[in-house]
Parts: structure tokens; sequence; C-alpha cells
């Protein structure tokens, strides 16, 4: 049994280069999704509007650093708190989901104070039109 799995790790006996060409697809094709889903919504908001699509071209190469370092972050905690359990050092990984959890919680925080600033004055200003389904 022990020689079975030992024969199933490609880390230890592959080629660096053999390993990536079999691990990296995945994450091109959802980089790929994400770039055709920014595509699409940039051809219909351009019908719309020039300055709708001019907004969509300054925030997409912020929305990919933005998801390149949520998934970076998630996948570097959920990697060494795999490899802390697989040492059996329980405690140790806990502190590191907590930290994690921290971490992104402080990120959101971050995200929505850098959102909330700049549209402040279109949020007051929506909010202050009266709406028709309410009653006065």
């Amino acid at each position: 049994m022990a020689q079975t799995a030992r024969e199933g790790n490609i880390f230890d006996d592959e080629n660096i280069w053999r390993i990536l060409f079999q691990i990296a697809p995945p994450v091109m094709l959802a980089q790929l999704i994400q770039a055709l889903y920014n595509i699409v919504d940039s051809y219909f908001v351009g019908q719309y509007s020039e300055a709708g699509l001019t907004a969509l071209s300054v925030i997409f190469p912020v929305q990919f650093v933005i998801i390149a370092l949520a998934i970076g972050t998630g996948v570097g905690v959920n990697t060494y708190m795999a490899r802390l359990y697989a040492y059996r050092r329980y405690e140790e990984a806990d502190r590191t989901a907590g930290t994690g959890w921290c971490w992104r919680f402080s990120c959101g925080r971050c995200s929505r104070c850098f959102h909330w600033r700049p549209c402040g004055p279109t949020w007051r200003r929506r909010r202050s039109r009266r709406r028709p389904w309410r009653r006065p």
C-alpha cells in the first residue's frame, strides 16, 4: 500500500516543467474565463455608454490584482495548514487558520474603504432621490 502511494506522488519523481504543465491548465482556464467575462461585459456596456466602457477598462486590471491576491493568499494558507496537519501540529494549524481569516477580513475592510471613498458622492446623491415605490 505504501509503495502504491509513493508511486502516485508526482512531486517526488517528475521534472518540474512536466508538473507545471500538468497543474497549470486549470488555473489558466479560470483566468481565461474571467477575461472572457470582462470582454463580453465590456461589449455590452460599450453599447450603452462610453463612460461606462472607460470605467470598465480602468477597473479591469484592479479586479485581476484583487482576484490574484485573494486566490494566492487562500491557496498559500490552505497549503500551509495542510502541511501542519500532516505533521500533526494542530494548534499551529488552527492559529494559521485564524491568521488567514483575519487577513481576509482586514483586506475586505480595506477594499471596502477603497471602494466607498470615491463612490461616496454618487451613493449619497442616489440615496437622496425620492423612490417611487416608497410611500411619502
